[in-house]
């Protein structure tokens, strides 16, 4: 080993006075020596072993080291601890050289020994704050502070050690740590609740007062001891220095019972020791307290219906808050640096461009952007977010985006729900409004048709069977019963058609249609059916049913004739649930009462054609809207009406270029309902023969109401006639018995039949009614009890549909 040149050589003149000069023999026995250490107390013992001198662990390795070098001929180094000679142990540099005598071997060692104990103390301190430093990554305050503690009593060779904090009214203290050793002693002696103890101490105050390094050499004499321990361990002599921060003692550490008195030294290495503790615990104190700070904020966030977020102009996640999980599937960990997926990659493609351009745009103006858009998320869920936030910039260029996303997904869903509602309420009103326009409109024409065509029965009449004048006036009313079928037309999309019921099967009415469909759809159409066998029977009118049937076929054709194709027509049966029947389209136009859940029977008419816009398919049922040139835009309103009447349903499904399929339903009948049409609103027996008692008519209109009187006046009859339900209440009350039977107008200004009815029953329930309407007769038995009126005349009637409709109720025609 090489010499050491730690301050060895550092002070020549320190040297001199410094070095205690021994001389060994060969068996390592003290030969003389020579001692110029000033007040040193190693007294070696001529004769006596020189390793006895040392450290009981320091003995093998230095005596091996010695031999060596008398037998080697060789300078060596050694910093052992010297042992038992003084009351401390003390460390010393020895360097060994052989003494040579003339032409022999060595026979000697002379070793000469400097007092080290000051240097080895300050590496020895340099070796904690290392160490400390070290293990500050793992350990907690308390567990810092005991460690410090420790260290303190090796260093000054104590007994005991503590730390005490001091508190703010500066005149308490406060156990923190006791030495490792303390606290194995107390254990032993019984003392185990003083390491637990938090009580308060009024011991050794005189540190905290005066703010300065205390030492207490003779305790035992002190009014002051430390009576927390004297019960258990006889403290002899204590040594305290305290920590100071803005002037103020904050805490204290101390050691006591060292086998010597305490000098300014040990106050040196406690001080030093005092301050490391300060820093150590300080640093440790402010981040447990950053963690605290950390884990609040992370609980506070978490608990944020959202997710707080910093992320880079890449979109790469800098950091989030542990909503990320319930916002995104992913854990914070997961998104993070892109460690499992990428934020950027959960939004929505068609969203991405919109977000950045909003987020560049409010950086440019130095305000907060605010956006809406939609989120993938780790199983696939599409959710609406609502993103605020600020771009940091530096120097002009944005740095990052801080921010606070939120899952609006239900508040969108909610905000969809009150406009489809609010879609299907007006949807309705414009159904409803336009339902009572046909009906309306319907009604008024019906009763112009009704006048015409009477009259032209009259003027038919007038002349002989082959004047040419009767051919003419047959053409004209063919085409005003043709006309009638337009305001049928309209009554159908009212929903106030004329229905015939009948309980049918789908199958057999599609059948008895196939021959006149095929025949009459162009060469290029092929036309493949696929009727279901086993289908419940249905209740429909056949002529509406018919109408929907050609519709529908027709419809198919007409988008697959330019270019050829195939429709398909299908038959089926489901069960169908409240939430399926919700999804026909368009729902929003139907209007009460809705389907019914339950068995249904399908049609189906399915097309390879040109397809429908998503446009065309949401407008298809509305009124006069057409995409043909020649269309009047009533073909699917007439469907929609006829399936209202029915308590039917609709769907169509269509992609442009590729085709369209539309699906109409029925409610399927009981199956053992056998009855074949519905039954007539009264069974009226006929009536006595009376030539006596007049009939009252009662309609609002002029020419309908003309044209009853005159043809019942041509029959001998008394007939009175009323323009409304009031002047009609009038008459009646002036003759409630004298009138064999009232042709009464449904559907009038100020008093309507309904209520012209009730009123006309209060004066003489007897009284026989006939109602007239354009409206149907299943319409009409929804507002009257089967027995109520005696016969019904739907307009436009023909002049033989009226005399025959009066004699079972007033009995034969006066001869």
């Amino acid at each position: 080993m090489k010499p050491s040149s730690a301050g060895w050589i550092r002070d020549q003149e320190t040297l001199r006075r410094g070095i205690l000069l021994i001389g060994l023999d060969a068996q390592l026995r003290v030969r003389d020596f020579r001692d110029t250490l000033n007040n040193s107390a190693l007294v070696p013992v001529v004769g006596s072993p020189f390793c006895d001198m040392l450290a009981l662990d320091d003995r093998p390795k230095a005596e091996d080291a010695l031999l060596q070098a008398l037998r080697q001929n060789e300078t060596i180094v050694l910093e052992p601890a010297f042992d038992g000679v003084q009351p401390e142990t003390r460390f010393f540099e020895i360097t060994a050289f052989p003494c040579f005598l003339p032409k022999s071997a060595p026979e000697r060692l002379s070793l000469l020994i400097r007092d080290i104990t000051k240097r080895r103390r300050r590496e020895q301190i340099h070796h904690v704050r290392y160490r400390i430093s070290r293990a500050t990554l793992d350990l907690d305050a308390c567990s810092l502070l005991t460690w410090v503690v420790d260290e303190a009593e090796t260093i000054t060779q104590s007994g005991i050690g503590f730390f005490h904090f001091v508190d703010r009214d500066q005149d308490q203290l406060r156990l923190q740590a006791w030495s490792t050793n303390t606290a194995r002693t107390l254990r032993a002696a019984g003392g185990a609740e003083v390491l637990n103890d938090q009580g308060q101490s009024d011991v050794w105050l005189d540190c905290v007062r005066e703010g300065l390094p205390v030492i207490r050499n003779d305790v035992s004499s002190e009014a002051d001891g430390p009576a927390i321990l004297q019960n258990f361990i006889e403290v002899r002599r204590v040594a305290m220095v305290p920590l100071l921060q803005d002037d103020k003692v904050v805490a204290v550490l101390g050691v006591g019972n060292k086998t010597i008195p305490y000098d300014d030294e040990d106050m040196v290495w406690l001080t030093e020791l005092a301050d490391l503790a300060r820093e150590t615990v300080a640093c440790k104190l402010s981040e447990a307290r950053l963690v605290e700070t950390e884990r609040y904020m992370a609980r506070t966030l978490g608990h944020l219906p959202g997710m707080i977020f910093r992320i880079s102009p890449d979109h790469t996640l800098l950091f989030a808050s542990s909503g990320c999980r319930d916002l995104t599937g992913y854990g914070n960990e997961e998104l993070v640096g892109d460690r499992v997926a990428s934020f950027g990659s959960l939004i929505h493609p068609e969203d991405r461009a919109m977000l950045s351009k909003a987020i560049a745009e409010a950086a440019e103006r130095n305000t907060p952007h605010q956006v809406v858009y939609r989120l993938q998320t780790r199983d696939g869920t599409l959710k609406w977010v609502w993103q605020q936030g600020r771009g940091l910039m530096q120097n002009g260029e944005m740095m990052a985006v801080e921010g606070f996303v939120y899952d609006i997904t239900s508040q969108v869903e909610a905000q969809k729900q009150k406009e489809e509602l609010e879609h299907k309420a007006l949807a309705a009103q414009k159904m409803e409004s336009l339902g009572v326009l046909a009906g309306g409109i319907a009604h008024d024409f019906n009763n112009l048709l009704q006048t015409m065509v009477g009259y032209l029965e009259m003027g038919q009449d007038l002349l002989m069977p082959d004047h040419p004048a009767r051919e003419y006036l047959g053409e004209v009313g063919k085409a005003a019963l043709r006309a009638s079928t337009l305001t049928r037309q309209m009554l159908d999309f009212s929903g106030k058609g004329q229905m015939a019921i009948k309980v049918v099967d789908l199958n057999t009415q599609l059948r008895n249609l196939r021959d006149f469909l095929e025949r009459a759809l162009p060469a290029e159409v092929d036309v493949k059916w696929e009727l279901a066998e086993g289908l419940p029977v249905i209740k429909v009118d056949l002529a509406q049913l018919q109408q929907v049937v050609l519709n529908l076929v027709t419809n198919a054709a007409e988008a697959v004739a330019t270019r050829g194709g195939i429709v398909v027509i299908r038959t089926g049966s489901r069960h169908c649930t409240e939430e399926w029947l919700a999804k026909r389209m368009p729902a929003a136009e139907y209007s009460d009462p809705d389907p019914v859940p339950g068995p249904h029977v399908f049609l189906e008419v399915e097309d390879d054609g040109c397809g429908m816009t998503e446009e065309v398919r949401r407008r298809l049922c509305e009124p006069f809207f057409t995409t043909k040139f020649t269309g009047r835009g009533l073909g699917m309103a007439a469907v929609q009406g006829i399936l209202r009447g029915h308590s039917g349903w609709l769907r169509v499904d269509s992609t442009p270029e590729q085709g369209s399929c539309v699906r109409v339903g029925f409610p399927a009948a009981p199956v053992l309902e056998q009855i074949a049409a519905i039954r007539p609103l009264a069974d009226v027996a006929s009536a006595p023969p009376s030539s006596e008692g007049g009939i009252l008519v009662v309609d609002d209109e002029k020419h309908v109401r003309d044209l009853v009187c005159l043809t019942l006046r041509n029959q001998g009859l008394r007939v009175d006639c009323a323009r409304d339900g009031r002047e009609a209440l009038k008459l009646f009350a002036a003759d409630p018995g004298g009138y064999a039977c009232v042709l009464l107008d449904l559907l009038m200004p100020f008093l309507d039949g309904r209520e012209c009815l009730d009123r006309i029953r209060e004066i003489n329930k007897e009284q026989k009614v006939i109602l007239m309407s354009g409206f149907s007769e299943e319409n009409i038995r929804q507002r009257f009890e089967p027995n109520e009126v005696q016969g019904l005349l739907i307009k436009p009637f023909l002049r033989e549909d009226l005399l025959e409709a009066l004699p079972p109720v007033i009995g034969p025609w006066p001869q």
